[in-house]
């Protein structure tokens, strides 16, 4: 398994909304029911950041 991890991203934009797609990602636009919009679906890496002494959580009812 890899060590890196990505999101799946999946969005309805309009013609001439921004959205950020990662460098030298291929987005997958797909047509929908939805006049005027399109998907556009692609991968974006997350990086985790470790969280160093972390306190237990507690719940209050």
């Amino acid at each position: 398994m890899s060590a890196e991890t990505y999101r799946l991203v999946s969005e309805l934009v309009r013609p001439g909304d921004h959205f950020d797609v990662p460098n030298g990602v291929q987005p997958v636009v797909e047509g929908v029911d939805r006049r005027g919009f399109v998907r556009v679906t692609y991968l974006k890496q997350v990086t985790a950041i470790p969280i160093e002494n972390d306190p237990e959580l507690e719940y209050v009812e």
